[in-house]
């Protein structure tokens, strides 16, 4: 069983979410089994880092004084060591798979020649800055947005815990960090770049374009 891990990071609010689910749903769905000619998708699996993040009274938290609020933007604000921990048992398992989907439906043209490949797909804004994770991305997908833009999505978005500033932590936090660990990502050139600003099913589109040229290459 051929796995193919992919890997869908970038700024907050540029889209990771809503394209790493819409490519879930897509490559799960059995009608789409054999949208990869040479391919049959088997199992699918979706993890999110933002799953992972410490709860809001853990002492792991940093907080930022000037506004008494937790600095959500760095590493240590989420549990790494059990995502790491979940990605890694994640890859062993889908690796080990190798019993084809009940419901996939069989391409009856290349007479069973195809080859079975499970797609494990890793979303969240810091999975290249911890190599536990990286290590795994095959295909990695970053995806950007302008400041103006940025800005404007972060204020309309709503958050359970409320930012008491959300333009001074944009400006001071969330554009700054973005940039610092997006600068410090091992073999930034090997990052394949998707521009948030375009409509989500250019994006989508955009997006499995590369992954069906990475499969057949």
């Amino acid at each position: 069983m051929k796995l193919i891990v992919i890997g869908i990071s970038g700024i907050t609010g540029g889209g990771k979410t809503t394209l790493s689910t819409r490519l879930y749903e897509f490559l799960n769905n059995p009608q789409n089994s054999n949208v990869y000619n040479g391919f049959r998708i088997n199992q699918v699996v979706l993890m999110h880092q933002d799953k992972y993040f410490y709860t809001r009274d853990s002492p792991h938290h940093k907080w930022i004084p000037e506004i008494n609020f937790i600095n959500r933007e760095i590493l240590s604000a989420m549990d790494m060591d059990k995502f790491a921990e979940d990605v890694s048992e994640t890859v062993r398992k889908l690796k080990a798979d190798d019993t084809p989907k009940e419901n996939s439906i069989l391409n009856q043209d290349n007479n069973g020649s195809q080859i079975d490949v499970n797609i494990l797909i890793i979303e969240g804004f810091l999975i290249y800055n911890d190599a536990r994770i990286s290590q795994f991305c095959q295909l990695r997908f970053h995806i950007y947005l302008s400041y103006d833009v940025g800005l404007q999505r972060r204020l309309i978005r709503p958050f359970k815990h409320i930012n008491p500033k959300p333009e001074w932590y944009y400006e001071h936090y969330i554009w700054p960090m973005y940039h610092k660990h997006l600068n410090e990502v091992p073999n930034k050139a090997e990052l394949v770049f998707l521009n948030g600003e375009q409509h989500v099913d250019d994006i989508f589109n955009e997006a499995n374009d590369f992954i069906t040229k990475f499969l057949i290459q």
